[in-house]
């Protein structure tokens, strides 16, 4: 539903546009890659001659896909193997003001979009790492640890600015930066595997200490409720 929702808020504004009021393109952010509508309002009245208004869509990945090169990407920090992906979904209606006139390069931008953004890793800590899990300090045998960050905001309202160029034969270049608000992250891990030379994590490390590593990890990133978003973008006018 989402894929064609912010494109489908704006087919109405074909019926009433006149030629070169339309624009449509592809776009690429840190949300992925997707496609975007914008249409300007062809009006006499100085508030709406200044504003255009765009409906956008765009996806990456999966959990369990690299950020860059499409399979897992492994790091590793002290004697700790890390492997991240990446899942986004994000379809928005965003407002575009041009203060001096419409066509014009420079353009404030407000908005929301509805986003579905999730970052997970799985953690492959080395044989006999000491790690301390909640109030319990382990070493390690064989374990797994899972970890997954998202933000607590569905719907996120956006706030940016951006600068546009038409080419000739009406192709269109955008650039736009901002920054999102998507409430505080929520943090979910799930330890499995081996400990202290055999033991079964589960029967070492309770509910009470998992959730005591969640609450420092959401404490250390407490203040990041907003994501800063730049976007590219290229197109054509008609």
């Amino acid at each position: 539903m989402k894929k064609i929702f912010a494109l489908f808020l704006l087919l109405p504004c074909f019926a009433f546009a006149e030629s070169g009021d339309h624009y449509l393109g592809g776009s690429a952010s840190p949300f992925g890659f997707g496609g975007y509508y914008k249409y300007g309002f062809n009006s006499t009245n100085f508030w709406l001659s200044r504003l255009e208004v765009r409906g956008m869509y765009e996806h990456f990945g999966e959990t369990a896909q690299d950020i860059v090169l499409g399979k897992d990407t492994t790091i590793t920090l002290d004697d700790i193997d890390y492997k991240l992906g990446l899942e986004s979904d994000a379809a928005g209606v965003v407002f575009d003001f041009y203060p001096f006139k419409r066509k014009s390069v420079f353009h404030l931008s407000a908005g929301a979009y509805y986003t579905d953004y999730l970052v997970s890793t799985t953690a492959s800590p080395l044989a006999g790492t000491t790690l301390t899990i909640g109030d319990n300090t382990v070493t390690v045998n064989d374990l797994l640890v899972r970890g997954a960050v998202n933000w607590q905001n569905d719907i996120s309202p956006y706030l940016g600015l951006g600068l546009s160029a038409t080419l000739g034969a009406g192709i269109t270049l955008g650039l736009d930066a901002g920054v999102m608000f998507t409430g505080s992250p929520e943090i979910s891990i799930d330890y499995r595997g081996t400990v202290n030379g055999g033991t079964d994590v589960s029967d070492v490390v309770d509910q009470a200490d998992i959730n005591k590593e969640i609450q420092n990890i959401e404490g250390d990133l407490m203040a990041v409720d907003m994501l800063p978003v730049i976007r590219l973008s290229l197109g054509i006018r008609f």
